[in-house]
């Protein structure tokens, strides 16, 4: 198990500086990170990891802007034989920003965020020595927290207003070889077929020709709810991976 945690306090840094307003501001972070491994069988492990951070910084008393991001994961590692492995992870992220006003009479907080949940699947077939023949599964669900605007104080003429949440889902499976041809030189090939979907309610607009996106160029309204199809398409992967250089296609 390993664990480390990071401060800033930079405030005694700001005060000495001769602009007013900037030795009137504050700034700040701090981070963490903690991974385990846990043994379950000579062949099957579990590997656990959390990290999580947070920023603080305003202006003056005047604006002021928070972010922060949470993720947790969990993969089950097994080594089914001296030819057959698999790896299953699933990951969860959350990520969040707020931007503040304090100036009268403007006094409100923007809160927006992402939910992030990624599961994958890896299996690794080994016939021979110097060949592999790699598979996986891919699902990622992404949930976009909507725009909220509320009051920070009671006093200001904010008026609280939320968007619909919307969101998007990817889902993925590729298959690919990999040949060991010298001691620093390997060759791999595959195909990845990836589909995405979009979550929830939202509006898009179709605009005329290449002009620039303004509401009297408008020539069509498209409005999605619940799941649908956006696309989906194959694509091929190669690389060529040497000791000193990785080149992709």
């Amino acid at each position: 198990m390993t664990a480390s945690v990071r401060k800033s306090y930079s405030d005694w840094m700001l005060r000495q500086a001769y602009n007013k307003e900037i030795s009137n501001s504050h700034a700040s972070f701090y981070d963490c990170h903690v991974a385990a491994k846990t043994t379950l069988s000579k062949n099957h492990f579990l590997l656990m990891d959390h990290f999580r951070t947070s920023d603080n910084f305003d202006y003056n008393k005047l604006i002021g802007y928070r972010w922060s991001n949470l993720s947790a994961g969990l993969t089950a590692v097994n080594l089914w034989s001296n030819k057959w492995d698999s790896r299953l992870s699933l990951t969860m992220s959350n990520y969040k920003s707020v931007q503040a006003s304090y100036s009268s009479p403007f006094l409100y907080e923007l809160n927006t965020g992402i939910k992030v949940l990624k599961g994958t699947f890896i299996m690794h077939f080994r016939p021979k020595e110097g060949f592999v023949l790699k598979s996986g599964l891919m699902a990622l669900n992404t949930r976009m927290h909507p725009e909220k605007i509320v009051a920070s104080e009671s006093n200001g003429i904010t008026i609280d207003q939320q968007i619909q949440r919307n969101g998007n889902l990817t889902l993925a499976a590729h298959v690919s070889a990999a040949w060991t041809l010298s001691k620093n030189i390997q060759v791999e090939g595959g195909l990845r077929y990836t589909q995405y979907y979009s979550i929830g309610i939202r509006k898009e607009f179709q605009y005329a020709g290449d002009s620039l996106p303004q509401t009297f160029n408008i020539t069509d309204t498209l409005r999605f709810s619940g799941t649908s199809a956006i696309s989906g398409h194959i694509e091929p992967r190669f690389n060529l991976i040497t000791s000193s250089m990785i080149i992709g296609q």
